[in-house]
């Protein structure tokens, strides 16, 4: 659980900096930039590791051609196998393989009032 708002910005952009440093070219910096923005306010970085959870939206950047890479809109989990996520989005439900990939979840309202009231505490 996301306890640190501020921290959590700042480990999104971390990751999405990494990831630049690592294939930088012009393409994937105008990519880069554009999640950074779409990302900033309320989003979590879900290592490949973690399970999602059911319900919430993700977003994520593929990996899979470095000198061209792409920030995809998702969709809401339906679940999460550890090795693939099943997505539903307006395009209809689709599995999303979990390797090459960034995940980043959007935190809920429910959320960002726990980690408000932590910090008041």
């Amino acid at each position: 659980m996301v306890v640190d708002l501020e921290h959590e910005r700042k480990t999104v952009n971390r990751v999405l900096r990494n990831t630049l440093d690592k294939y930088r070219n012009e393409h994937n910096v105008n990519v880069i930039e554009h999640a950074t923005e779409q990302l900033d306010e309320d989003f979590a970085y879900v290592p490949i590791q973690y399970t999602m959870w059911e319900g919430r939206y993700v977003r994520y950047v593929d990996l899979k051609s470095p000198l061209e890479l792409r920030f995809k809109n998702g969709g809401f989990v339906v679940k999460d196998n550890t090795y693939t996520v099943t997505l539903k989005n307006d395009m209809g439900i689709f599995r999303v393989g979990k390797r090459g990939k960034l995940f980043f979840m959007k935190m809920s309202e429910r959320d960002l009032r726990h980690i408000e009231f932590k910090q008041l505490l």
